[in-house]
């Protein structure tokens, strides 16, 4: 029974790294939560280790641990270690310090290294971004809040009639979509917007009309659709308001919130433009509606939510 016992636990016990050559493995594969408690341990055999203090603080950083992690990477930084600037700059970017975000990212460019390049031009465009709209900050005033598993927003935000219907794409289409996709269905039925994943273009908006017995489809919203994610659409009474979520349009932090509005002349979407802050954060802002019929608003967002979660807040419009 000992033996059995013994074999059970190797098989159960999730495998970590025994060895500061195996940490730094798995810290290069990205598996810094088993590579930690090594680091953690060898420095405090060598705690003078300026390697040791960065992978040590950079693991801490990536397990959600990143105000522990600050004097590592800042200590990191004076050591010359430029991927320390560099998750300093997010650091301070997540607290919305966008001008201490981008003495790190500068920083960083005087490294003169180039295999983050790409990322790099992505973080400065959002820090100018996110500067400007830190500066046009809208009022609102946030009634409730509730913070739910991300497959159950729908089921947790309660719309009165006249607004439509917001709800899983695969009740109304149970072929299409996934437990994530999103369907707006019209109040008179006749009309559904839609997100859903397409062969070599991420998440994209669609749109269906009904006729008679059937569902038509219709080219109203391909405009918004870029190489980028769109999804989660929301189209206000007017039936030409269009509120919905992009990780693309240059946005300031994963998906960010834009509106745009039909032009009947064109048949067509005007450019989509960003919410203002606090709508836009530097998180996921994903779903944002207005009930016309009652007075009040929804913001879906992950800010504050936890690791598979968000959180739905509720507000005046």
């Amino acid at each position: 029974m000992k033996n059995l016992f013994i074999i059970f636990l190797l098989f159960t016990t999730p495998l970590s790294a025994q060895t500061l050559t195996e940490a730094k493995a798995m810290y290069t594969k990205g598996e810094y939560e088993k590579a930690l408690p090594v680091f953690e341990q060898e420095l405090k055999r060598k705690p003078k280790d300026i390697n040791l203090n960065y992978w040590y603080g950079a693991c801490l950083y990536h397990t959600g641990k990143p105000t522990a992690a600050l004097p590592y990477l800042v200590n990191g930084e004076k050591n010359k270690i430029p991927t320390a600037s560099l998750l300093l700059a997010d650091y301070y970017y997540k607290q919305y310090q966008f001008d201490k975000s981008a003495t790190h990212l500068d920083k960083y460019i005087a490294f003169g290294l180039s295999s983050n390049s790409a990322e790099v031009a992505r973080m400065i465009k959002a820090t100018d971004k996110a500067k400007q709209m830190l500066k046009a900050v809208e009022d609102v005033v946030f009634i409730d809040s509730l913070v739910v598993p991300m497959d159950s927003v729908f089921e947790n935000i309660r719309l009165h009639s006249a607004n439509g219907t917001i709800l899983p794409l695969k009740k109304l289409f149970p072929e299409k979509g996934d437990s994530l996709s999103m369907a707006y269905l019209t109040e008179r039925k006749d009309r559904v917007f839609y997100d859903n994943t397409t062969a070599g273009n991420g998440w994209d908006i669609f749109s269906l009309n009904r006729t008679m017995d059937n569902w038509e489809a219709i080219d109203l919203v391909k405009s918004l659709n870029q190489s980028s994610n769109e999804r989660f659409p929301y189209v206000l009474n007017d039936g030409i308001t269009i509120y919905f979520a992009s990780d693309g349009y240059n946005s300031i932090g994963g998906y960010d919130l834009y509106v745009s509005r039909y032009h009947l002349a064109t048949e067509s979407f005007f450019a989509p433009e960003p919410l203002p802050m606090p709508f836009n954060s530097v998180y996921n802002d994903y779903l944002y509606i207005v009930d016309e019929y009652v007075g009040r608003g929804f913001l879906v967002t992950d800010r504050y939510a936890g690791k598979d979660s968000v959180t739905i807040y509720t507000f005046i419009p």
